[in-house]
């Protein structure tokens, strides 16, 4: 070994010697890194666990027709007999507490309980619809009671399962609200009783958000792991020609060096984070402080990737706060109704109802409340702020 070549090679060993006692990585070797480290191990309680065996019931009942999207007079009573079973599992899942288990799915993945729970939730809405008789009526409370707490238990999921919770709940109360004029003030009493106590049981939006923060980040590593094996084409199946000009920007990157790659996904889980933290701060603040988040500058070669992964928690922020308006009127409703029939007029005021009961998450203040003799207005002022005399964008009562 002559002189230069013994130099070139002690001065390699003491290169790597200094990056191993320095903890460095040479950028060329820069790992790619997992974006999913530290995500919470889902441990299913009773409750949930009943929850998921109701979906299954459904799935086994109801076989091919569980993904039927219109439905002839002949199939629904097929589907109303068939999801007898289904429904008590989830009866019986609603008697105790239920803590959602959560585990992120990649993007377009088909999450096996939820074609069962949106079957259920078709169920009870025909069901609340069909009642006509005093114990029918009673059976539609008791109907509705089970959609407006799959609404609560569904929210301590991602935003995803938080959505569909409220769309079943939202959908149910469009029904049973119109029924209220036929029921007796013994059961007017009861949805107040039973609406209240089960709006109690909705998670705080931080839960939806944390696990919203997995979903998004189990997308960039998704993301990620397709652009290292080079299937584009999954990426483009689930998102959509929206994202081609990514992928084109991704495949050219391969020619890149690698810490650029590296770069590309460290800042679109950034962006993720970031996004969290707005959504954080957006539910902090309430529906009626929200403000836009200051927009991101800069270069985002990702920012595609982004606006398709990263949507969630906005929408979930913005049907939360429809599903506590509306559930919080109807109960109000069904108690100002029982109470206006028997004493001839209507409450003074709502100041006898828990604060949080009364408050309009649009405006922070009580819900707009006008008696009029031995009826009253009540309503919400809507996601504009102001107060329209319950027209416009206000929210107003459902019969």
């Amino acid at each position: 070994m002559d002189c230069a070549t013994f130099g070139r090679f002690a001065l390699g060993w003491a290169t790597l010697v200094l990056l191993l006692l320095g903890g460095c990585t040479p950028p060329e070797d820069k790992p790619f890194p997992d974006h999913t480290i530290g995500f919470s191990e889902p441990k299913p309680d009773r409750g949930y666990a009943l929850y998921v065996e109701a979906a299954k019931a459904a799935e086994q009942d109801i076989q091919k027709q569980i993904t039927r999207t219109i439905w002839t007079p002949g199939q629904k009573d097929y589907a109303l007999q068939h999801g007898q079973r289904a429904l008590e599992i989830l009866r019986s899942a609603q008697s105790g507490p239920v803590t959602y288990s959560f585990a992120p799915s990649v993007p377009g993945a088909v999450r096996e309980p939820v074609r069962g729970w949106r079957f259920l939730g078709r169920v009870l809405c025909w069901r609340i619809e069909e009642a006509e008789t005093a114990e029918s009526l009673a059976k539609a409370t008791n109907d509705f009671m089970i959609a407006a707490r799959m609404g609560a238990d569904l929210a301590g999921g991602d935003a995803q399962s938080a959505g569909l919770g409220f769309e079943i709940a939202l959908e149910a109360a469009k029904p049973f609200w119109k029924r209220f004029s036929d029921m007796p003030n013994s059961e007017l009493n009861r949805v107040y009783t039973g609406l209240s106590a089960a709006l109690q049981t909705l998670p705080a939006a931080g839960v939806t958000l944390r696990n919203e923060r997995e979903t998004m980040l189990r997308a960039v590593q998704w993301v990620q792991s397709l652009y290292l094996t080079g299937d584009f084409d999954q990426i483009r199946k689930a998102l959509g020609d929206y994202v081609e000009p990514t992928i084109k920007f991704m495949k050219e990157m391969k020619d890149e060096p690698r810490a650029k790659q590296v770069s590309f996904f460290e800042g679109l889980a950034q962006e993720a984070e970031q996004t969290v933290r707005n959504h954080v701060a957006l539910a902090a603040a309430g529906a009626n402080r929200w403000e836009e988040p200051e927009e991101l500058t800069g270069e985002r070669p990702w920012k595609r990737l982004a606006s398709s992964l990263f949507q969630g928690g906005q929408a979930f922020l913005e049907q939360r706060a429809i599903f506590e308006t509306e559930m919080r009127l109807l109960a109000l409703d069904a108690a100002l109704l029982a109470t206006a029939r028997q004493e001839g007029k209507a409450p003074a005021d709502l100041l006898k109802f828990p604060k949080w009961l009364r408050t309009d998450p649009y405006s922070g203040r009580d819900f707009v409340y006008v008696p009029q003799g031995g009826t009253y207005k009540l309503y919400g002022v809507g996601p504009d702020g102001k107060e329209d005399g319950g027209d416009s964008s206000d929210i107003t009562l459902g019969r």
